[in-house]
């Protein structure tokens, strides 16, 4: 498989190719790491499963410390709860759309 250069997957693909991961990641890469993607993570983080570095604003960039991000990402318990949080989150939503 080719990756397209400038891509986001050739971007993901580097990121999780490093032999040496940045201190700090953005939420894109932190759900690339976590297996997440974008809309996802800020479900986690509006439950409060995940707390962006410092205080950004609501609609600011967030980062997050890799190391917590691989701990979290190797909690299988965590995993679970996240997981489920998601899944709830757009069956909710998608139970909202749906009108008799």
């Amino acid at each position: 498989m080719k990756i397209q250069a400038g891509s986001k997957a050739e971007d993901r693909w580097r990121l999780l190719n490093l032999r040496w991961l940045p201190a700090r990641v953005h939420a894109e890469e932190a759900g690339w790491l976590l297996g997440f993607n974008l809309d996802e993570m800020s479900v986690l983080i509006a439950k409060g499963l995940l707390k962006p570095l410092g205080n950004p604003s609501q609609n600011g960039k967030k980062c997050f410390a890799t190391v917590a991000i691989q701990q979290l990402g190797n909690n299988p318990e965590w995993l679970e709860k996240a997981s489920k949080a998601v899944i709830l989150h757009w069956k909710n939503r998608n139970s909202s759309k749906t009108t008799t």
